[in-house]
């Protein structure tokens, strides 16, 4: 990773920001025309947040599929797609003289940012140094956090002495300006031009959102319409769950829900939709309530919003610059108490609510969000493998619009509801009062989940990992089973050991691991314990392929190619080199199936460097190092890496106990005269090889051989 970025880079981020921006910027600003609208188009209030919340929806059934856009196609060119589908969403809401053409406008305006919003992220994780990752994400966040600064004032100026047609008006520009430098600047990536679109996943991920929103829009219809209603939720929550179970056994999954595996990740998610719930509620509410109850004009309802949103803007690269410091935990907790706070002064003196007051508590409520967002957002990738951060951002973007979608309706149908046989002016102020009163819901909700996310998040990287260790009961393999097992993986030992054996080995190992007996000579053996794992744990993280063997079992194969006899030769070959075969053949269909994963074989000092005696032993473990690079050359583009440890004489290990044990003298000498360091390596220096390699520590090595050997390949 680069230790900066580049002009062309940061050109890139801000034209995928622009978007971001605008699509932010029009939702805010035309919040403040709802009564306008109203009034102009003669509908209701329930009616009328379509205009947010159809934008919204439009743009959380496209962002579920970036994460398959970003594989099969160049950047660039799908930029150039979004800055098309948002300049005709535009023209077309600039010329609509139907509320169902504005609404046709401002799908299609969904459409163009779904495909570019989670651009920026990408862009940022990928490319930003790690010491200045948080304040790059905590500027992706102000770009979207400036928007509601100027939006609400912007959309009430254009309102009140304009029209609000001049919205759509000012944004086409820069729009185009943004589709041109994002052309320029975009970097080629290496696509994937065979991947399939998995239709179906994308059919059931849209009808889930849709019945979804439909569902919580009509929620003040629910004692008419309860059939509709119930029967949106009842379609919604079963396409989601068909989704879902989809992701998990095909292939080309659109996004991989193994994201949620990860715990830290998960809760953190969980604050982000509620928090985005509570802020989109917010954004409807206030300039509602000062417009209907405290006769304010639309200027003052935009001008209400704006101190808060450009200090929430102001805060949001300021608190990344804290977590590149003091870590995510810090500002996460100050911003949850401002924007407590806020919340709870808004309730508790909503009898005597003011404008000056509603400025107040709300700027001290986005002072909280500025804290809160960006580093919530750059704490949740931490958790995810580089492979698998931007399906994370994919799905984050995605539940951040259905979750607004969802937070703006159910503010819409809570006042729609309680507007119903009053007059406005009552109803608005009854009504805002329930609305405090379920944002208020929200934030605990946050903070519950924040602390979860610090408590339950990773301890360290291989927190909840799935790993299997060929050999694990026994020398090299049992160490880096007990060294993964503290970590807090999942530890699953293939072994041929006596059932005594393994369950000693297995006590040792501990955190719940277990053994499969599995001869990784036989193909069927093989395959069966592979599909055993997957079936337990759904998924394979990490693989380390350390099974290896003796004329005996035990010692060294010290025999030449004219003293070796057959049986000896098939007995090394057929677990030395066929069952490194075996299992990379089966680990290797599991992890192209979840588009991540990490292997580790065992090769030799002797398998890269050939010395008189070992006939068997060392074309077997060359074998495995040309093992290794084939497998890492077809399985890259995959997200998988596969890389070998090439150990000289390791103490800790029966093979070199034993074969010591014969020639007393033997050590001496490869201390004095063959190895450089003039030591043996220890079991624990080999591990630590292989730990590292399975991590994300090594996330752009594969194809490699790693001597621990003291220097003796090259001596």
């Amino acid at each position: 990773m680069e230790e900066k970025l580049t002009m062309k880079q940061l050109l890139a981020i801000l034209a995928a920001g622009l978007f971001s921006f605008c699509g932010v910027l029009i939702e805010t600003a035309t919040n403040i025309t709802f009564p306008t609208l109203m009034n102009e188009f003669h509908i209701s209030t329930s009616l009328v947040q379509w205009m947010t919340t159809g934008n919204l929806l439009m743009m959380g059934i496209m962002i579920p599929i970036s994460s398959y856009l970003k594989r099969r196609f160049q950047t660039k060119k799908l930029f150039l797609v979004a800055g098309f589908l948002f300049s005709i969403g535009l023209i077309v809401d600039i010329f609509a003289q139907q509320f169902t053409l504005l609404l046709i406008g401002r799908f299609i305006q969904g459409a163009g940012v779904g495909i570019a919003l989670p651009m920026m992220y990408n862009i940022i994780l990928e490319e930003s140094p790690e010491r200045l990752l948080g304040l790059m994400m905590g500027c992706g966040s102000f770009v979207t956090a400036a928007a509601p600064a100027i939006g609400p004032t912007f959309g009430g100026i254009m309102t009140q002495y304009f029209t609000w047609r001049y919205i759509f008006i000012c944004v086409l520009p820069v729009i185009v300006l943004a589709s041109f430098i994002g052309y320029f600047c975009m970097s080629e990536q290496i696509i994937n031009k065979h991947e399939k679109f998995d239709l179906l996943s994308f059919i059931a991920v849209a009808l889930a959102f849709v019945s979804l929103i439909m569902g919580f829009s009509n929620l003040n219809q629910i004692v008419d319409d309860l059939v509709f209603v119930l029967g949106c939720f009842i379609i919604g929550i079963i396409s989601l769950y068909y989704f879902t179970k989809r992701q998990l056994h095909i292939k080309n999954s659109l996004i991989r829900i193994e994201i949620f595996n990860h715990k830290g990740f998960t809760f953190h998610t969980l604050a982000i939709m509620f928090l985005q719930m509570t802020t989109l509620g917010y954004g409807l509410l206030l300039p509602t309530f000062v417009q209907i109850v405290l006769k304010q004009s639309a200027t003052d309802a935009g001008v209400v919003l704006l101190p808060g949103a450009i200090v929430g803007a102001v805060f949001a690269p300021i608190g990344g610059l804290i977590l590149d410091r003091l870590g995510a935990k810090k500002p996460i907790v100050l911003g949850l108490c401002c924007s407590f706070i806020a919340t709870f002064c808004f309730l508790f003196f909503f009898k005597n609510l003011t404008y000056q007051s509603c400025i107040l508590f709300y700027f001290i409520y986005s002072l909280g969000i500025g804290l809160i967002v960006g580093n919530t957002m750059t704490s949740a990738m931490s958790h995810l493998p580089k492979n698998l951060q931007a399906d994370g951002n994919a799905t984050l973007q995605t539940l951040m619009q259905l979750s607004g979608g969802i937070g703006t309706s159910i503010t819409a149908t809570i006042l729609a509801f309680v507007q119903q046989g009053t007059n406005l002016y009552d109803g608005t102020n009854r009504g805002a009062l329930f609305v405090l009163i379920f944002l208020m819901f929200n934030i605990n909700i946050v903070i519950l989940s924040q602390y979860f996310a610090f408590k339950g998040g990773r301890k360290n990287e291989f927190k909840d990992k799935v790993v299997v260790i060929t050999g694990g009961t026994s020398g090299i393999g049992k160490q880096t089973a007990i060294e993964f097992s503290r970590k807090g993986a999942h530890v699953v030992a293939f072994t041929v050991d006596k059932e005594e054996v393994c369950k000693q080995a297995i006590k040792e190992i501990g955190n719940e691991a277990f053994y499969i007996h599995c001869d990784v000579s036989k193909e069927e053996d093989v395959k069966k314990a592979i599909e055993e794992v997957v079936l337990k744990y759904g998924r394979l993280d990490c693989a380390f392929n350390n099974a290896g063997i003796g004329p005996d079992g035990v010692r060294m194969p010290y025999e030449s190619l004219t003293e070796i006899s057959e049986k000896t030769w098939d007995l090394v070959v057929d677990v030395d080199m066929k069952g490194v075969f075996l299992c990379l053949k089966y680990e290797l269909l599991q992890m192209q199936k979840q588009g991540f994963g990490a292997i580790v074989n065992t090769a030799s000092i002797g398998g890269h460097k050939m010395a008189p005696g070992f006939a068997a032993y060392g074309p077997a473990k060359a074998a495995v190092i040309a093992l290794t690079e084939m497998a890492a050359l077809e399985n890259a583009a995959f997200g998988i890496r596969v890389n070998a440890i090439c150990p000289g004489p390791t103490m800790g290990t029966e093979l070199t106990k034993n074969s010591l044990s014969t020639n007393p003298h033997e050590e001496a000498m490869l201390k004095e005269h063959v190895i450089p360091m003039k030591k043996l390596a220890t079991t624990q220096e080999v591990v630590n090889a292989v730990l590292w390699l399975s991590s994300d520590q090594a996330s752009h090595t594969t194809g490699q051989k790693i001597f621990i050997d003291g220097g003796m390949h090259i001596a």
